[in-house]
């Protein structure tokens, strides 16, 4: 559903509630923080696009989580396209719905508890997991 095309009986709350619903798990987060990232017209690998640099996270059983869970969760509510073959993922129509949070939460890291700061990759771009 593009920005253009959302259903007249969604309300405000209801888009807040899609948006955090899509930033409550860690792989969308990756995913999104990449796209971020990139140049707005780019197409990321996936995994290997998403994924942090030094990240812990086996790059197999992510590919699984992705394609069966995260990315259909995130191209359903307009945030994401994605290819299986090649596997690769691109902003969609509603991208700047979700990744504006993203980067208040990045831009204003000094704002947040450190306990929620330091370490994690996304927001500390000095970590790695």
């Amino acid at each position: 559903m593009g920005s253009d095309e959302r259903r007249s009986d969604e309300t405000v709350a209801d888009r807040w509630d899609r948006v955090l619903r899509q930033l409550s798990a860690e792989p969308r987060r990756q995913v999104l923080a990449a796209l971020l990232e990139a140049p707005p017209d780019s197409r990321l690998a996936v995994p290997e696009g998403v994924v942090p640099a030094g990240s812990s996270i086996d790059p197999e059983a992510l590919s699984v989580q992705l394609r069966h869970c995260h990315l259909p969760t995130l191209a359903d509510a307009g945030y994401v396209v994605y290819d299986d073959a090649p596997f690769t993922v691109a902003r969609g129509p509603n991208f700047d719905e979700v990744a504006a949070p993203l980067e208040l939460a990045r831009n204003g890291t000094a704002e947040l508890p450190a306990d929620l700061v330091d370490g994690y990759p996304i927001l500390d771009p000095t970590a790695t997991e």
